[in-house]
């Protein structure tokens, strides 16, 4: 996080969206698949799931987002998709 750069995200969010695809293609019918990133960019989290599942019959069953707290733990969102 401390070596943060617009041009690196933008790498990073391509890369995850081909791991994503993968991922929603090896899904068996009815079956769920979590995706999570210690991220708290929309572009990495809610909004790349919500491309990923455009069009498609999975929809997202629960959400998580999470800030960083000066009391422990850095940042991040998960997603339960069926």
């Amino acid at each position: 996080r401390w070596r943060f750069r617009p041009a690196g995200q933008r790498k990073l969010v391509l890369r995850q969206a081909r791991i994503l695809a993968g991922a929603l293609s090896a899904v068996r019918e009815g079956g769920r698949l979590v995706y999570t990133v210690c991220s708290i960019e929309r572009e990495e989290g809610a909004e790349l799931l919500a491309s990923a599942l455009a069009g498609s019959s999975s929809s997202i069953e629960t959400e998580l987002s999470r800030l960083p707290s000066p009391d422990g733990g850095d940042g991040g969102y998960a997603a339960l998709v069926r």
